[in-house]
C-alpha cells in the first residue's frame, strides 16, 4: 500500500493556497472597483435567441437578394414574449391591406434593455425595413432587470447565517458568486459581437455565416394554447403584483434611455418606427399603476420630433378577456382575430 509523505503534498497546498488568495484578492478588488451589484452589464438574455434572430433575418436577406422581398414593403416587428406567442406571420401576411411582408423576431423577456440587446442583429444586416413595430408595455419601463434571481439581494450576512441561507451568504460573501450571472452575460454578449464583427469584416452576407431559417414566415415554435392552468396565473398574477408599483418608474432610468436609443437606431437607417401597446386583460391594466403609463408617455414625448413624431397606437384593450390565455398572451382564437386586423391599424402614414 503506497504510503502518502506529507512533506509531498506540502507544494500542491501551497499552490493551492496562492490560488485561493489570488482568487479572494481579486473578488475584493471587483468590489471595491464596480461596487456590490455593477451597473453597466447587459441585461440577461439568451444567446441561442440571437442565433434564432439572426436565422430568420438571414433567411430575409436571402430572399432579399432573389428579389422575393423589397425593403419598402417590409415590417419588421420586435418583441418581447406577447410578441412571440401573439402574432402568426402567415395570418399577418394575408390579411395586411396594404400587401405588407412581415418579419417577426420576438423572445421571452422584460425590458427594453433587453429588447435593444435582441434587435442588434437587425440593427447590423442589409434589411432597412420600410416599418418597425415595436410591440412593447409600459411595465417594461421598469427598473429592476432580474426578476427571478436573488443576484440583486441585499447584502445582509448576519441576517443569511441566522435563517441558514447558505447560498445568499456565499452571495454576500463573494462578488463573484454574486455577479456570476453577470459574468456569463457578459461573456455570451461579446462572443455574440466579436462573431458579427468578424463577419462585417470579411464582408460576408448573414445568410453565408448563420444557419438559415427554413421557415421565416411561419410562428415561433413557442405558442400558448386556450387557458393557462389555475397555478400558472396566479404565479403570473403574483409577479406583476410584486413588480409593479410606483418605486419601480422614475422619471428616467436605463430602460427609457434604451427605448429611445432603439428608436432613434431605426430611424436613422431610414425605417419610421411604431410602438404597439399590446394587448393586456382588464384585471391587468387596473393593476398596472398609473405611473408606468405617464412615464412611457414621457418617455414617447422626449423622443418624438416635430419632424419625426413617434406614433403609439394603444391596443391594450383592445381584446377582450376570454381570448387570453393568461394575464398578457392571446389563446389561438384571439392570435387569429388579432393578426387578422394588426396590418390594418399599423402603417408609415
Amino acid at each position: 500500500m503506497p504510503v502518502v509523505v506529507p512533506s509531498r503534498l506540502l507544494p500542491i497546498v501551497k499552490a493551492l493556497a496562492c490560488v485561493a488568495f489570488a482568487l479572494g484578492v481579486l473578488d475584493l478588488l471587483l468590489n471595491v472597483a464596480l461596487g456590490v451589484h455593477p451597473q453597466g452589464m447587459p441585461p440577461p438574455f439568451n444567446p441561442d435567441a440571437v442565433t434564432n434572430f439572426s436565422g430568420r433575418i438571414a433567411a430575409f436577406e436571402q430572399m432579399e437578394a432573389a428579389g422575393s422581398v423589397r425593403d419598402d414593403q417590409l415590417v419588421a416587428v420586435l418583441g418581447i414574449s406577447t410578441v412571440e406567442c401573439d402574432l402568426d406571420p402567415t395570418i399577418l401576411d394575408a390579411n395586411d391591406p396594404l400587401h405588407r411582408q412581415w418579419l417577426v423576431l420576438a423572445e421571452s423577456g422584460h425590458n427594453f434593455t433587453q429588447l435593444k440587446l435582441y434587435s442588434r442583429p437587425l440593427l447590423d444586416s442589409s434589411l432597412h425595413p420600410r416599418l418597425v413595430v415595436l410591440g412593447v408595455h409600459p411595465f417594461m419601463l421598469r427598473s429592476t432587470e432580474r426578476d427571478f434571481s436573488n443576484d440583486d439581494a441585499p447584502v445582509a450576512p448576519l441576517a443569511h447565517l441566522r435563517h441558514h441561507q447558505v447560498k445568499l451568504l456565499a452571495k454576500d460573501l463573494s462578488w463573484l458568486e454574486r455577479n456570476h450571472v453577470r459574468l456569463e452575460d457578459e461573456s455570451n454578449l461579446l462572443v455574440e459581437l466579436g462573431t458579427d464583427c468578424l463577419r462585417r469584416t470579411v464582408g460576408l452576407p448573414m445568410y453565408h455565416w448563420y444557419p438559415v431559417d427554413s421557415q421565416p414566415g411561419a410562428c415561433w415554435t413557442f405558442l400558448f394554447g386556450e387557458r393557462g392552468t389555475a397555478d400558472w396565473v396566479n404565479q403570473q398574477w403574483e409577479g406583476f403584483s410584486r413588480i409593479l408599483v410606483p418605486e419601480q418608474f422614475p422619471p428616467t432610468n436605463a430602460q427609457t434611455k434604451a427605448l429611445q436609443t432603439l428608436v432613434a437606431q431605426f430611424q436613422a437607417r431610414g425605417s419610421k418606427v411604431v410602438c404597439v401597446l399590446m394587448p393586456e386583460t382588464s384585471q391587468l391594466r387596473q393593476l398596472d399603476p398609473t405611473i408606468a403609463s405617464t412615464r412611457f408617455a414621457e418617455t414617447i414625448a422626449r423622443i418624438s420630433t416635430p419632424e419625426n413624431p413617434l406614433r403609439v397606437v394603444d391596443l391594450r384593450d383592445f381584446m377582450p378577456d376570454d381570448v387570453f390565455f393568461d394575464y398578457t398572451h392571446l389563446n389561438p382564437e384571439g392570435r387569429v382575430q388579432f393578426c387578422k386586423v394588426l396590418g390594418g391599424l399599423v402603417s408609415d402614414r
